[in-house]
């Protein structure tokens, strides 16, 4: 990163943060302390308008509404005991893997003592 040229801004703003910070302070700590706490029990209490309490009832009752009207609705599916999946008889280099309950994936394989034949 290129460090920016300093045109004589840097030793001027020093010199006045310098004079700055040397002032002595305008109120001692005790005083300062005491605006401060009269400050702040000045500053009136400000209560959240009723609204927003209805505002966020409203938005929450519509969430779980929303989540319960999108929920999938799911239909309970009897699964086929392993007996029933049963299927055809494999021949020689046929493997078949059930990808879920309901489908079946059949894969046909050479035999490697077929590769020669043909």
């Amino acid at each position: 990163m290129k460090v920016p040229e300093d045109d004589g801004r840097n030793a001027e703003f020093e010199e006045v943060w310098k004079r700055w910070s040397a002032r002595p302070p305008r109120l001692s700590p005790e005083e300062a302390a005491a605006v401060v706490a009269s400050r702040i029990r000045q500053r009136p209490v400000r209560r959240q308008p009723n609204w927003y309490l209805a505002a966020a009832a409203v938005v929450l009752l519509a969430l779980v509404g929303t989540v319960a009207i999108w929920r999938p609705v799911r239909t309970p599916t009897e699964s086929q005991p392993a007996s029933q999946q049963a299927s055809l008889p494999l021949g020689k280099g046929e493997v078949l893997i059930w990808i879920d309950e309901q489908t079946p994936l059949y894969m046909t394989f050479q035999a490697p003592e077929e590769e020669g034949e043909k």
